[in-house]
C-alpha cells in the first residue's frame, strides 16, 4: 500500500494503479487541513481517504473554507477514515444543471468533505467509513 501525503496549502492528490492512502494534509500540524481545500482522487485498487486520526478530524473550524474533494470514489471498495465514524453527519447534494451529486461530510455542523458521485445512502449502507 502506498501513501501520498501533502502538508502545506491546497493540494491535488492522485491514486495509480496499488492500493493507496491519501492525506492532504499535515496531521502533526496544530489544527491539520485549516483554511485548506484539496482534491483527493482515487485509484483503480482498494483506497483509503484519510480525513482524520485519533486526535480528531481534519478539514475543522473554517467552515466553507476548508475541506476535502474526493474523486472516483468507488462505493464497496474505498474507505474514508474519520476520526469517530459516529459523530459525522451526511447530506446528499442533487445533480443540478451540469453539476454532479455529491455528498457532504460533517462534524459539528462543518464541512469536512465533500465525495462526489455518490449518494449518502450508498456510503452508509456500504460500511465505507473507517474509525481511525
Amino acid at each position: 500500500m502506498t501513501c501520498y501525503l501533502e502538508v502545506v496549502g491546497n493540494d491535488s492528490l492522485f491514486g495509480g494503479e496499488g492500493a493507496e492512502v491519501l492525506v492532504g494534509v499535515n496531521p502533526r500540524s496544530k489544527n491539520p487541513g485549516f483554511g485548506e481545500q484539496d482534491t483527493l482522487t482515487g485509484g483503480s485498487e482498494n483506497d483509503v481517504f484519510v480525513l482524520g486520526d485519533k486526535q480528531g478530524n481534519f478539514y475543522e473550524d473554517d467552515g466553507l473554507s476548508d475541506d476535502a474533494e474526493i474523486q472516483s470514489f468507488e462505493v464497496g471498495k474505498d474507505k474514508i477514515q474519520v476520526n469517530d465514524v459516529n459523530a459525522i453527519d451526511l447530506v446528499t447534494i442533487p445533480a443540478s444543471g451540469t453539476s454532479t451529486a455529491y455528498t457532504q461530510i460533517g462534524f459539528e455542523g462543518d464541512l469536512i468533505a465533500r465525495v462526489f458521485g455518490v449518494t449518502e445512502d450508498q456510503l452508509t449502507t456500504t460500511a465505507s467509513f473507517i474509525q481511525a
